[in-house]
């Protein structure tokens, strides 16, 4: 399954074009609709005279005019639906109603270990229920955000070392939620929710480094999952043979190295209180973050020798790293072979709630393809 964010307007029926030609702008007039798309101006009034009767579509003034008579201007209705995300971890559930322009209209987090159980999976569905309380008829569906391999179909996780699980079906975890679901790799899930909030990006590889680490890639602004949905399992090369023991099994991945767990001495340190220390000038702690930035660079600089896109870092570290970025950069510059910058590497727009937004954003997006 290909996750675009929007596809160019000069693809499928009229109606579909026109939408969104016009959820990509703030305001438009049907001459302009009709001079783009080379509709005819019968063809446009029709088409979002209609829209506007389903409720999508709507007149917001008027725009100036050279001379002569102002057009009508037309935008999308943001708040005409609405999709839901929770993203699963660990120790934790965020939960977030999202409108068609992907703004967060409700959000809730809440500590609860995962198990598979039925009463882990009926507050999801409580989580669900609150959220929507308000606009039950406008939600398009729930997407899940979860550690794991997800089968083509996004209707079973096939496999969790982090929750050790496998074949754990959508309709068993959404069994209490009242609408059409979908279960999403976080990473995949987050990466999307940062495509969104930076649409000019078509080619990047999305770093998510967390109590684990994860990636996503994305090509021509599409998500690429792999033969076997494994595309973008960056927390599993090899970075140090015969290293650290990975949780996985296996000795020496990027994940042993290069997850928040590596970063801190313990379960009781918080990031906030590493990074609070770190620019308070604390050298123990400025130590430990050269050596863990030392690994970091290593493991970026082979992906962008490979990948050759933007780096996007997100995650808990994504949240924290804030102008330190431009330590990791000089890293990876520095053992780089043919470049001597790396400004390619951007920290996440979004923090916790990346995939969360992620997640509910497939369903935003198929609505957009299909209107």
């Amino acid at each position: 399954m290909n996750i675009s964010i929007i596809p160019p307007p000069d693809q499928g029926t009229s109606r579909n074009r026109i939408y969104r030609l016009i959820f990509t702008h703030d305001r438009i007039s049907k001459p302009e609709i009709s001079k783009a798309l080379d509709l005819s101006l019968p063809t446009v009034i029709q088409n979002v005279r209609a829209m506007i009767e389903d409720g999508i579509l709507r007149e917001n003034g008027y725009l100036q005019s050279n001379g002569g008579r102002k057009a009508a201007a037309l935008s999308c209705v943001e708040n005409a639906r609405y999709a839901v995300g929770l993203d699963i971890t660990q120790r934790h559930i965020n939960a977030v109603l999202i409108n068609l322009r992907g703004e967060i209209i409700q959000q809730s987090r809440i500590r609860r270990g995962f198990e598979a159980s039925q009463g882990y999976y009926r507050v999801l569905g409580d989580l669900v229920e609150q959220l929507t309380a308000e606009c039950r008829d406008s939600v398009l569906g729930v997407g899940i955000s979860l550690p794991g391999l997800i089968s083509r179909d996004k209707q079973v996780l096939e496999y969790s070392h982090v929750f050790r699980i496998s074949n754990e079906k959508c309709r068993d975890i959404a069994q209490f939620i009242p609408f059409p679901a979908q279960l999403y790799n976080d990473a995949n899930a987050a990466g999307t929710a940062e495509l969104w909030a930076r649409p000019s990006i078509r080619d990047t590889f999305y770093l998510s480094i967390s109590n684990s680490v994860g990636g996503a890639i994305f090509i021509n602004g599409e998500l690429y999952e792999g033969a076997n949905q494994r595309a973008g399992e960056f927390g599993h090369m090899t970075l140090v043979d015969g290293g650290r023991l990975c949780y996985c099994g296996k000795p020496g991945c990027v994940d042993a190295y290069c997850s928040m767990k590596s970063l801190l001495d313990d379960e009781q340190e918080s990031l906030e209180d590493f990074f609070a220390a770190l620019n308070a000038g604390d050298k123990s702690h400025q130590a430990r973050w050269d050596r863990y930035t030392d690994d970091l660079s290593m493991a970026v600089n082979n992906v962008r020798t490979l990948f050759d896109g933007d780096i996007i870092v997100g995650g808990y570290l994504g949240e924290q790293i804030g102008e330190r970025i431009e330590e990791l950069r000089e890293k990876v510059a520095a053992r780089n072979t043919f470049e001597g910058s790396a400004t390619y590497i951007q920290p996440c727009a979004f923090h916790r709630s990346a995939a969360a937004v992620g997640a509910a954003l497939v369903f935003i997006q198929q609505f957009i393809h299909s209107v």
